[in-house]
């Protein structure tokens, strides 16, 4: 009998741990909801250059002191700057015609290690969108070689110095990738630096 009991208990502590980890995960999810709805409220019935931001006297003022990467190699690309709701610069978005490059600000280091980039970033979305690429490719809905694909670029060990996402091929994926890298890097932002992203 008391064998069973701490048993329970046991049973009871797993399951209530679980239930804390779901409920972050829950709340982690809500909070990207909330973002992805912001930007479709902002970008609702506009053509698909409209959703290139276009760049501002306070973009041209931060590319100033911020040098655009050069750009070798790549087709022309559409730039995309994505800023924190507080305007705070976090990173560089460059859009081509079949890629997605994300570029960190220069003045933040992001680290791959830092939450909730692999578990939410790589994890939820971009193995989210190649699971579903996959699926679609089986069903000969897509060309194999249309699969989503990415690549993480690391300086000084673990720094992001790019992400690289190859066959970004409609408005809604750009839409969400935007949405999901800002508010991840605003969560990852504000866990190195011990303050709001703004």
């Amino acid at each position: 009998m008391e064998e069973e009991t701490r048993g329970l208990a046991e049973l009871k502590k797993e399951l209530e741990n679980r239930i804390a980890e779901l409920e972050k995960e829950l709340e982690l999810l809500r909070g990207c909801l909330k973002v992805v709805d912001e930007a479709l409220a902002k970008s609702s019935f506009k053509p698909a250059i409209e959703l290139i931001t276009q760049p501002t006297a306070t973009a041209q003022q931060a590319r100033a002191t911020t040098p655009t990467p050069p750009k070798v190699g790549y087709e022309e690309e559409q730039e995309v700057q994505i800023r924190s709701k507080y305007g705070e610069l976090l990173a560089t978005m460059y859009v081509g015609k079949k890629h997605v490059r994300i570029v960190p600000a220069q003045d933040k280091k992001f680290s791959v290690k830092t939450p909730p980039f692999a578990s939410f970033f790589l994890d939820r979305v971009l193995n989210e969108m190649r699971r579903k690429d996959e699926k679609s490719a089986e069903r000969g809905e897509k060309y194999p070689e249309e699969v989503l694909k990415y690549d993480i670029k690391t300086v000084d060990g673990d720094a992001i110095a790019e992400i690289f996402i190859d066959n970004v091929l409609d408005e809604n994926r750009i839409r969400e990738i935007k949405s999901a890298v800002r508010w991840t890097f605003e969560r990852m932002y504000e866990k190195t630096s011990g303050k709001r992203a703004y």
